[in-house]
């Protein structure tokens, strides 16, 4: 037998063909084909997965890059374009005058009682008060770093896409944006309340880890002291840390997991018990949150029959037609002189403030009302004016995503998750969700008591956008999640199409933030502005009056 027959032999030998006869599927011949040709040329056969995988972390640089770019262009428009980055307005009085009592020593004074305190303590740290730029350029990190977290906390539930999406659409939601801005505390708490969360729903804390536990709840106390509207979610999350979810907490049993709730307790209760002896010590009344008894009765009480007005005129229940921030910490200060002469009759500190002086019936038929209002696709806040501030300021309108978007998304992937998982798959995502909208419903539709929804809908919402980019590379659903698209086009054009509701009061913002800086001029311009826009309001009367009294030198 000549040699090459011999060697022809024997490789059909080792290397049998495969018979054609057999049944098999078309990619299991290719595979075995593909196997057949490896052996034959020497060479090992390597599946795709093993091949070396793309970085992911491009499209999440590319994300932040141009969050940061367009946030730094909103900031410097911002600074150098509306009076409020110079003049504080409302709220933002009273956390600069939080800041400049802790630069004096003052850790009792009433303002630090009677709004967040942790906030005022961060703006005195690096001396805020003065130097007002810096708090807005923390602010702007600490937006940054959500996106980041965000990131980070989706990806290993919801895989690479998700996060992504997630990440672009808590970046690009231009309320949280416009809030970064202004000297109140809601980025700060909505940064804590991040923090949180992605511990608690990190593998350790799945396991049952204690560190991971009372770290979660020292960040969520803290999280409530930064922004005192975010209380109702804590409770909620002992509860959460108890009940079974997650891919290892289905086997954490129930003695591992009343301890993982007891710890988050724990680290909360050392938090706020922290604090109250604080300001025990330098108050002389125990005060582990805030005292806003004053406020908060004639909120609730005021708010059952007139939310769906400006928040302007419910604030206080008093009898001057106009109550401002820094009346509050006045009313708190009186209640707490009563509290030290040994009045019993006053209420004691607390959030919710006196539930016998409330008719709970009102409230609670008003709460539907609200929680309609509240979850609109509308920015509803008061003092700062998000659509005024827009229309001046075209840099904010490049942050599209809505709150709309995010509820539409969220609660689509929040239905996706639970016909996947079941619903114990969704507690993770309750506390920040029903703690806001325990808010809305007993106070005020406000969407600064909402902001703290857009973690969890962020995250549900990345996961609802990667089922949508795998169904329609695979031509399934591809109407479906075109109708979805569409209802996100509509919530966009939506909101661009609001018109400044209350121009009035804008400009009696913006004159009442000229009378901060010092501009007499300029506020009483933006005081005649206002009357001429609403000439029969009686609110804005009110607010225009107090302010001219307060700045009678007014230009010829």
């Amino acid at each position: 037998m000549p040699a090459e027959t011999a060697t022809s032999t024997a490789s059909a030998t080792a290397f049998p063909t495969l018979p054609t006869s057999l049944s098999i599927s078309k990619a299991g011949l290719v595979a075995a084909k593909t196997a057949e040709s490896c052996l034959r040329n020497r060479r090992w056969y390597s599946p795709p997965m093993s091949q070396p995988a793309r970085p992911k972390w491009r499209v999440l640089a590319l994300i932040v890059l141009t969050v940061a770019a367009a946030k730094a262009l909103y900031l410097l428009h911002y600074w150098y374009g509306l009076p409020f980055a110079h003049g504080p307005v409302g709220d933002s009085v009273v956390y600069e005058v939080q800041a400049v009592s802790v630069r004096g020593g003052r850790f009792g004074h009433p303002s630090l009682l009677a709004f967040s305190p942790l906030y005022g303590y961060l703006v005195a740290a690096i001396d805020g008060a003065r130097h007002f730029g810096r708090v807005v350029w923390i602010q702007y990190l600490l937006g940054l770093l959500n996106v980041f977290l965000i990131y980070r906390v989706t990806k290993p539930r919801f895989g690479v896409t998700a996060a992504n999406a997630a990440a672009l659409l808590l970046g690009t939601y231009g309320f949280a944006v416009f809030l970064e801005s202004k000297l109140l505390s809601d980025t700060l708490g909505l940064a804590l309340a991040m923090a949180a969360m992605a511990l608690w729903l990190g593998p350790a804390f799945d396991r049952g880890s204690s560190r991971s536990a009372l770290g979660a709840g020292a960040l969520a106390a803290l999280a409530v002291l930064a922004r005192s509207s975010l209380v109702f979610g804590a409770p909620l999350l002992v509860l959460a840390a108890i009940l079974p979810w997650g891919s290892a907490g289905e086997g954490l049993r129930l003695p591992g997991r009343l301890r993982r709730g007891a710890l988050v307790a724990l680290a909360m209760l050392v938090v706020f018990g922290s604090y109250g002896l604080w300001t025990s010590r330098h108050a002389g009344v125990f005060v582990p949150i805030t005292y806003q008894s004053p406020q908060s009765a004639s909120v609730l009480r005021a708010s059952a029959a007139k939310w769906d007005e400006s928040f302007d005129s419910v604030r206080i229940d008093s009898d001057r037609p106009f109550a401002s921030a820094v009346d509050l910490v006045h009313s708190v200060e009186q209640d707490l002189d009563r509290v030290r002469a040994g009045d019993d009759t006053v209420a004691g500190p607390s959030l919710i403030g006196t539930w016998r002086a409330l008719d709970l019936g009102s409230i609670v038929r008003a709460a539907p009302g609200k929680l309609l209002a509240g979850l609109s696709d509308y920015e509803k806040l008061y003092q700062y004016g998000y659509y005024g501030e827009r229309s001046v300021i075209p840099a904010l309108w490049v942050f599209p995503t809505t709150f709309g978007i995010l509820f539409l998304l969220g609660t689509i992937g929040a239905v996706a998750l639970v016909r996947k998982k079941g619903p114990w798959a969704l507690i993770p995502y309750l506390p920040w969700l029903v703690g806001a909208l325990a808010t809305l419903a007993l106070y005020h539709p406000s969407s600064r008591y909402r902001l703290v929804m857009v973690v969890p809908l962020s995250m549900l919402a990345g996961y609802a956008v990667s089922i949508g980019v795998e169904e329609i590379r695979e031509r399934r659903r591809v109407i479906a999640w075109a109708a979805v698209a569409l209802c996100c086009g509509f919530l966009t054009l939506r909101s661009a199409s609001y018109e400044l509701r209350h121009p009035a009061h804008w400009e009696a913002a913006v004159a009442e933030s000229y009378f901060a800086a010092g501009d007499v001029e300029r506020t009483h311009q933006h005081l005649d502005l206002a009357m001429e826009l609403a000439p029969d309001d009686p609110k804005l009367r009110a607010r225009v009056t107090f302010l001219r009294k307060r700045s009678p030198d007014r230009p010829r």
